[in-house]
C-alpha cells in the first residue's frame, strides 16, 4: 500500500526527472514534514521494490515499475516519453554505459534501460541472452511488472540462455508460462561467455557483470545441473554481494544484425564467431 511520502516522491520524480537525493530530502522536508530518517527508510524500499533506482546519489523512476502500474497523474507518462527520447538521442551520438554495484539494481537498472528503448520504438521486437537466467532470483516483482510492461505494449519477447541444468528449465517454464518465447542451448558460445546480450532493433544492451558474482551464479546454475532450486541462505548471499557491474546501451544497426542472426539461428551453441 503506498504512502502518503511515497506518493509525493513519485510525483516530485515524475514531474521533475532524475533528482539528487539531497534536492529530494529537502524538498519533502518542505511539503510533507518528513524525517530524514523515515524518508531514507522509504528511498530504501522503494529501491528494493524496484520502484526507483539510485545511481550516483541521484534518484530515477524505474520505468518497469511505473509502466506496469499506470498512475493515474499524466504527466508521470510524459516524463518517462520524455526522458526515454532524451535518451535516445544521446546514443545516437554515442554508446551510453551505467555502473551499479549488486544484482538486483542491474536487473533495475536494465528493466528501465530496455524499457525506454521499447517506449519509442512501436512494436518493435526483443531478442536476450543469458548464460545463466538470473533475473526472477534477485526480484521477483521487479520481474514481474518488467514482462507485464513489455507485454503489453504489444512487444515480442524472446530470451536464449545456456545450459544451467535443472534451473534453467525452471526458468524456461517460469518464462512461457508469462508469454515469453524461450530457448536454451547446450552450451556457451567462446564469444558471448559471461555477457548477458539484449537486442532491440539497432540497439544494443550489454550487462558485464563483476568476476565474482559471475563464478557465483556459474555455481548456483551450471555446477550442479540436477539443482531444481536454491535456497534461502544462497538467495541471501546472491543478492547481497557487491562488485562494479556496468550495463551499456549502444546504436550500432551491423552489429546488432550480427548478433540477432548468432542468437536466432539454430546452430548458435556450436558458433565460433568472433566478431561480436
Amino acid at each position: 500500500m503506498s504512502t502518503d511520502l511515497e506518493r509525493a516522491l513519485i510525483d516530485f520524480i515524475s514531474r521533475e526527472g532524475p533528482t539528487p537525493t539531497t534536492e529530494l530530502l529537502a524538498r519533502l522536508k518542505k511539503s510533507t514534514g518528513c524525517s530524514r530518517a523515515s524518508f531514507y527508510r522509504e528511498l530504501k524500499r522503494l529501491e528494493d521494490e524496484g520502484a526507483i533506482l539510485i545511481l550516483e546519489s541521484v534518484v530515477h523512476l524505474c520505468h518497469a515499475h511505473f509502466t506496469a502500474r499506470r498512475l493515474e497523474q499524466s504527466h508521470t507518462e510524459d516524463a518517462a516519453l520524455q526522458q526515454a527520447e532524451e535518451m535516445m538521442r544521446s546514443v545516437e551520438s554515442a554508446p551510453l554505459k551505467w555502473t551499479t554495484d549488486t544484482l538486483s539494481r542491474v536487473h533495475a537498472l536494465w528493466s528501465t534501460v530496455a524499457l525506454t528503448v521499447l517506449k519509442t520504438l512501436d512494436g518493435a521486437g526483443y531478442v536476450g541472452w543469458s548464460p545463466h537466467p538470473w533475473f526472477h532470483l534477485t526480484n521477483k516483482n521487479l520481474e514481474e511488472q518488467a514482462l507485464t510492461a513489455h507485454f503489453a505494449d504489444r512487444h515480442s519477447f524472446t530470451t536464449i540462455i545456456g545450459p544451467s541444468g535443472k534451473l534453467g528449465e525452471a526458468y524456461i517454464d517460469y518464462f512461457k508460462d508469462r508469454g515469453g518465447l524461450v530457448r536454451r542451448v547446450d552450451r556457451i558460445p567462446n564469444n558471448l561467455e559471461g555477457t548477458h546480450l539484449s537486442v532491440i532493433e539497432d540497439y544494443i544492451i550489454k550487462i558485464q557483470l563483476d568476476t565474482d558474482l559471475h563464478g557465483y551464479l556459474q555455481k548456483l546454475f551450471s555446477n550442479d545441473i540436477h539443482r531444481t532450486e536454491i535456497n534461502s541462505a544462497e538467495k541471501s548471499t546472491l543478492n547481497a554481494m557487491r562488485g562494479t557491474h556496468t550495463i551499456e546501451l549502444e546504436k550500432n544497426p551491423s552489429k546488432a544484425e550480427k548478433i540477432l542472426s548468432l542468437l536466432l539461428r539454430s546452430s548458435v551453441a556450436d558458433s565460433d564467431d568472433s566478431t561480436l
